[in-house]
């Protein structure tokens, strides 16, 4: 997968899941088995305003065709899509509660 493809996805899905938890945070959380109460949708709110800038960021570097200035975006996304997966990791195997599961 080249670089633009990838920038490309990484937008469709940061601006799909930010503008849902901006617009939608209680529905969109509930997918995930939560409940939120005020200050939980205030939480949801901020992340969706920080996956929108993270697919607009995707978006604006998707033409960038010089591999040094690649790597260290590359490196990023890479990173902090694995601390995401260690989150979700951690949290199905030692939570009680759901994540995408309905109950």
């Amino acid at each position: 997968m080249n670089f633009k493809n990838l920038m490309v996805i990484s937008t469709v899905l940061a601006l799909g899941f930010g503008v849902g938890f901006l617009l939608l945070p209680g529905p969109l959380a509930s997918l995930y088995g939560f409940t939120l109460n005020p200050s939980g949708v205030f939480i949801a709110r901020l992340l969706g305003v920080e996956l929108a800038g993270y697919g607009l960021l995707a978006w604006f570097i998707r033409n960038i065709v010089d591999t040094q200035i690649q790597r260290p975006i590359l490196l990023a996304f890479f990173i902090t899509d694995g601390i995401g997966f260690i989150v979700k990791t951690m949290h199905v195997r030692y939570s009680s509660g759901p994540l995408l599961t309905g109950g």
